[in-house]
């Protein structure tokens, strides 16, 4: 009870502890999350695709919709290695699309985790930006079917008006349905640097589906 009340306390007050941040936003994104395997191809070969809309200005307005594709490789029980796409269509802003190619490698031992990617952003009317994403997290089981996750992500530009960009700290609770889908709903904070003065606060659904 203690670990949880102490992630609770992190998570929503320390938006109140930043200072110079004069503006807060609650947001809403959703991911339908589905995994194929290519076991025909190769057993170590899968396929994943992504759908996320996601929604701004108190729910009321959509924000972005994002397509997002990866061909993964299971180089070991706890390495995986992928190529990706992301396909973006923006209603809040002039730059209204967005297309990424990225490459990752994600491993996982002992409930931790770890995300790295590289990603090339093409923005519409704007010149080519290389994004580096780091994650780490960790997973806590609470059950059979039940689990609590609680991870970080740090986004930095490379090159562009290089630096921190933003950072994404999530805790969701996800429940195993069946052996074909997992569901989840959290509390995201993201906060943005560079040029904006901005915090969100999200509320995050998933509907991961297996085959």
């Amino acid at each position: 009870m203690a670990k949880y009340l102490s992630l609770f306390l992190f998570l929503f007050l320390f938006p109140l502890m930043v200072e110079g941040k004069t503006d807060n936003e609650f947001v809403y994104w959703n991911y339908i999350d589905v995994r194929i395997p290519l076991d025909k191809i190769n057993p170590k070969l899968f396929f994943r695709e992504t759908i996320s809309p996601r929604l701004r200005n108190e729910f009321q307005d959509m924000d972005v919709v994002v397509l997002r594709s990866e061909l993964g490789y299971k180089n070991s029980d706890w390495l995986k290695s992928s190529l990706g796409y992301d396909w973006f269509r923006r209603f809040n802003s002039n730059s209204d699309y967005e297309n990424r190619i990225w490459q990752q490698f994600y491993l996982e031992k002992y409930n931790f985790f770890t995300r790295l990617r590289l990603e090339e952003r093409f923005i519409e009317n704007a010149d080519m930006v290389i994004r580096f994403r780091t994650m780490i997290g960790y997973e806590y089981k609470i059950s059979k079917n039940y689990s609590l996750t609680l991870s970080d992500e740090i986004l930095l530009n490379l090159n562009d008006e290089a630096g921190l960009q933003q950072n994404r700290i999530l805790l969701a609770l996800s429940k195993k349905i069946n052996d074909n889908l997992k569901v989840s709903l959290g509390y995201q904070l993201q906060h943005f640097f560079m040029d904006l003065d901005l915090i969100n606060h999200g509320i995050v659904t998933r509907f991961q589906v297996e085959f």
